[in-house]
């Protein structure tokens, strides 16, 4: 294993090694991203981020990620969707820094923005996404924790900025907080005495052996796991042997 980058910079710790052909960033200890640009796909819970995208019922145009890590998310969505406007919004410099410097985001293909994602998007007025994942995410090695929770208050500010069929998509570091953040969304009147069903038409779970994270997806438009399931294993570019091989993942339909 090469290591790459390994620094202290303001009291926080960045490395980012090198095994083969994939790379990884951790941030104080913290497991943060990897990215191996032969497979594409890793096998990992950062497929998950981009899975969902695949539910979309039109073309992906615009897409969101809140949390860029080193950026394998962005990565795999710009290689599996043609002309996809992607924007990346991370508080730390130092992971937009990373990511141009070794994960490949110093393309014209990506906007990075280093800002609070919360500030961020309670300034956004008019700007729309057909995908947008929430991927906040702090800590140290062994105690990951969201930077926002998935409150009815966010969760309608983030649907707010989705287009009319998009697809929503939060990163949860166990199976145990998605469901109670479903549960606690399932019971909230949104504005106009509208209900979780009245913003979104599906919800899909989505893990991936050996992590503990788990995904929740909420989309605008009717889409099942079998829908979804069916897009991904017939996706053209997945299809390729030397990609299809990484997948690993499970899908489970939600109730609303």
């Amino acid at each position: 294993m090469a290591v790459l980058f390994d620094q202290n910079i303001s009291d926080n710790r960045y490395r980012v090694t090198k095994a083969g052909n994939s790379i990884r960033l951790y941030t104080n200890g913290l497991f943060h991203s990897q990215f191996n640009e032969k497979s594409i796909l890793s096998g990992a819970v950062w497929d998950l981020l981009f899975l969902p995208s695949l539910a979309l019922n039109h073309r992906l145009s615009k897409a969101l990620v809140l949390g860029v890590g080193g950026g394998a998310a962005l990565r795999m969505l710009n290689y599996f969707h043609d002309n996809v406007a992607i924007t990346g919004v991370d508080i730390n410099p130092v992971h937009n820094d990373l990511a141009c410097r070794f994960f490949g985001l110093n393309q014209n293909d990506y906007r990075l923005i280093t800002a609070n994602a919360l500030s961020w998007i309670h300034q956004q007025k008019r700007a729309t996404f057909d995908y947008i994942v929430d991927d906040v995410f702090a800590g140290r090695l062994g105690d990951p924790n969201r930077s926002i929770s998935v409150s009815p208050q966010w969760v309608e500010r983030l649907e707010q900025r989705l287009s009319a069929n998009g697809v929503l998509v939060f990163n949860f570091d166990r199976g145990v907080d998605l469901n109670r953040s479903v549960n606690e969304l399932s019971r909230h009147e949104f504005a106009d005495k509208r209900n979780l069903r009245d913003l979104f038409q599906s919800a899909i779970k989505l893990t991936c052996p050996g992590y503990e994270n788990t995904i929740l997806m909420l989309s605008k438009a009717a889409v099942s796991a079998n829908d979804l399931d069916g897009r991904i294993l017939n996706h053209p570019k997945i299809n390729l042997p030397h990609i299809r091989k990484s997948l690993k993942y499970h899908l489970r339909n939600i109730t609303l």
